[in-house]
């Protein structure tokens, strides 16, 4: 039977109705569906800085390495390869902080552990001998975090006070991990703000650091690579 004009005018509304709740719900859905997704993984980066911070404070060198990415096991060979082979010229072209870490390795790791560790072996001796530095730590938290794809940053918080500073992770295998890298960078200019402060040279500055760490003294021999010893 033919559907009366009423009926038909009743059905396109119900219709119009349907498609304008579709219209309005789902994308409110999607919203919050991202923004639950948002939620979890800051909270992830959160848990994988707690972890990193714990390893460090901790001198937990292995767990340390295990929590780190894959660039930053990759940045620290490099830094291997300069402390077996660069020449005092080629090493104070560094920036100040990498210079650091660079001739804390001579200073303190062997020949024989440059040569053979893994790149995770090299930052889980760093973490556990002190070059990489604990001081501050214990008192720093992530406030916001902004999450780019594979890419994370995270607003550095002191002593309850927020920073200017950022951190960054990267997801790897579904972990957020911590990108030392960057944090390397992100330190740039330190050891000259020391020097400038101090009236000595950056290499006077990163000397004392050295000695002060390891309780060993730094001599001219720092500066000899570690290959033609």
């Amino acid at each position: 039977m033919p559907q009366s004009p009423a009926v038909r005018r009743t059905e396109r509304g119900s219709f119009h109705a349907t498609r304008l709740v579709v219209c309005l719900v789902l994308p409110l859905a999607f919203g919050w569906a991202r923004a639950a997704a948002a939620t979890e993984s800051a909270a992830a980066v959160q848990r994988g800085f707690a972890i990193y911070k714990s390893a460090l404070v901790r001198h937990d060198g292995a767990r340390a390495a295990a929590t780190v990415s894959g660039n930053s096991l990759a940045y620290y060979d490099r830094m291997r390869q300069l402390a077996l082979s660069a020449p005092k010229d080629e090493l104070e072209q560094l920036e100040g902080t990498e210079r650091m870490l660079v001739l804390g390795m001579r200073h303190q790791a062997s020949r024989d552990l440059l040569e053979a560790a893994t790149p995770a072996e090299l930052v889980a001796y760093a973490v556990s001998s002190g070059l990489v530095s604990d001081l501050s730590v214990a008192t720093t938290e992530l406030g916001p975090v902004s999450i780019q794809g594979e890419r994370a940053r995270a607003w550095v918080v002191v002593d309850g006070q927020p920073t200017r500073s950022v951190l960054q992770f990267v997801l790897e295998d579904a972990v957020w991990k911590f990108d030392l890298e960057f944090a390397m960078e992100a330190s740039s200019g330190l050891i000259a703000a020391l020097s400038e402060q101090l009236g000595v040279s950056e290499n006077d500055v990163i000397f004392e650091l050295l000695a002060r760490g390891s309780g060993l003294a730094v001599g001219p021999e720092i500066w000899v690579p570690l290959r033609l010893r």
